[in-house]
């Protein structure tokens, strides 16, 4: 693949895409890296990967089949896609699909773009209700609003820049677009301000869409007390101590007015 162009611009001068007013007050810290990848080239890849996934899944017969399963798992989500106005009115237009995967481990992700997996294990063996899952797809969810996956991307390339400027090592080359590059795993997961940041926007998302915010407080006491089948990606990429779940309750508690008048509509 061709040299990527590596756009330098300053961090934080800007919000990035999806950076909204929220009326409540919840923070929403600049974008912290100082390069910027070609959207194009990012949403191509992304694209890609997510074609790669499905077609893996239907050669290895786990796409789920249930129309209950599926229908119930899509409603969730376009409440949540149109929710996403509130970051930037153009968000709900993007190329967002979901597909659920039969698997018994508990794993969801998103691609930049809008593309998504939820894997059945989320329902078959946490037991997740309509308002937990709505809770993990919106943080989900929230990683890409804030364009966390092109950060970790363009970070692991200013590393690799620093590295051989500093030791003459070999050339440089383009950042990793392959799928798993925009994926937290327990050894690349997203930083602690990034899962900060996706907490926030993701109870507010979920509110806003009518989902309980209070919820995302038992859904991550569900994932972290089952054993973790095939993948350890969870909730080993996800560690919360009382910390980070404290966290959570005053964030739900802040954006009850917004539940509450979804609830109404």
């Amino acid at each position: 693949m061709a040299m990527l162009g590596v756009l330098l611009v300053m961090a934080g001068c800007h919000g990035g895409r999806g950076l909204g007013v929220p009326p409540l007050g919840l923070e929403r810290a600049s974008q912290r890296t100082a390069l910027v990848l070609p959207e194009a080239e990012v949403l191509d890849a992304a694209a890609q990967a997510y074609q790669s996934t499905l077609q893996e899944a239907r050669v290895g017969g786990v796409l789920e089949t249930d129309p209950a399963v599926a229908a119930r798992v899509r409603e969730v989500f376009g409440r949540l896609v149109i929710a996403t106005a509130a970051w930037q009115t153009d968000v709900p237009t993007w190329p967002w699909e979901i597909q659920v995967l039969r698997a018994d481990d508990m794993d969801a992700w998103c691609l930049p773009g809008g593309r998504m997996v939820v894997h059945s294990g989320l329902l078959t063996r946490a037991g997740l209700t309509d308002d937990e899952l709505a809770a993990l797809m919106s943080h989900e969810m929230a990683h890409v609003l804030r364009g966390h996956p092109r950060e970790r991307i363009a970070q692991q390339f200013a590393q690799r820049a620093s590295g051989a400027a500093t030791k003459q090592a070999k050339p440089l080359v383009s950042p990793d677009l392959r799928p798993q590059a925009y994926l937290p795993t327990p050894g690349a997961p997203y930083s602690l301000a990034h899962e900060s940041e996706a907490d926030r926007i993701g109870v507010e998302l979920a509110a806003r869409a009518g989902f309980d915010p209070r919820a995302a407080r038992s859904m991550w006491g569900k994932l972290q007390g089952l054993p973790q089948a095939g993948t350890a990606r969870w909730p080993a990429g996800h560690p919360y101590p009382a910390s980070r779940l404290n966290a959570l309750d005053t964030y739900a508690q802040r954006v009850m007015p917004l539940f509450e008048q979804a609830a109404r509509r």
